[in-house]
């Protein structure tokens, strides 16, 4: 299965969303990508940021 970055990003809204008892229109998401620690993401809710990796991506 391919995702495309912005099912990726979607999908980031909807769980942390979920995880911060808010509306997914009240995260924003930022997916980053580097060669040695691959796909990271900052997902921001009223100034509050958290942190993802790629084995959060997959486990949750």
């Amino acid at each position: 299965m391919t995702l495309s970055e912005q099912e990726v990003i979607n999908a980031i809204c909807y769980f942390h969303a979920k995880f911060k008892n808010v509306q997914p229109t009240d995260v924003e998401v930022e997916l980053m990508y580097d060669d040695a620690t691959g796909y990271t993401a900052e997902a921001y809710v009223n100034g509050q940021m958290d942190f993802y990796n790629t084995v959060n991506f997959i486990t949750d």
